[in-house]
């Protein structure tokens, strides 16, 4: 029997919790939210968002995949506008979850039944974040 499998350059997760953590001394805000995945069958994902004044245009982070373990890294470096506009975002309250959609600068191989393929841990630029937040 054949897998068939898909490459995806999206990976699409629901939000299941997200919170914004800052100290009043020690460093500027930091939005850490954890998402169940969707596209990929099994595991979540670890948001950790910061503010960075020279932050890249270009990309806004880089999603972490351990070869090992169920759990991504995605670490998002943004200006003081995306910031404030992420925060934004995931503060609204909904009818259902919001979803987050993640757009690599690399395809990654997954079958038809959700199963990620890799053969090494990776670390791929993420070029946008898409959000989708249920009105009714």
């Amino acid at each position: 029997m054949t897998t068939d499998w898909q490459q995806i350059d999206t990976v699409r997760m629901n939000l299941k919790s997200a919170e914004l953590r800052q100290s009043l001394l020690a460093y500027e805000p930091h939005i850490f939210a954890v998402a169940d995945l969707v596209t990929i069958a099994r595991g979540s994902c670890q948001l950790h968002a910061t503010q960075e004044d020279d932050a890249p245009e270009d990309r806004i982070g880089e999603l972490n995949i351990p070869l090992d373990q169920p759990v991504m890294t995605a670490k998002l470096a943004l200006n003081a506008e995306r910031f404030d506009q992420l925060y934004q975002l995931l503060s609204k309250d909904g009818p259902r979850t919001i979803a987050l959609n993640l757009v690599l600068d690399a395809k990654l191989a997954v079958s038809v039944d959700g199963v990620l393929w890799i053969e090494e841990a990776m670390s791929i630029p993420i070029r946008d974040i898409r959000i989708e937040i249920p009105l009714r």
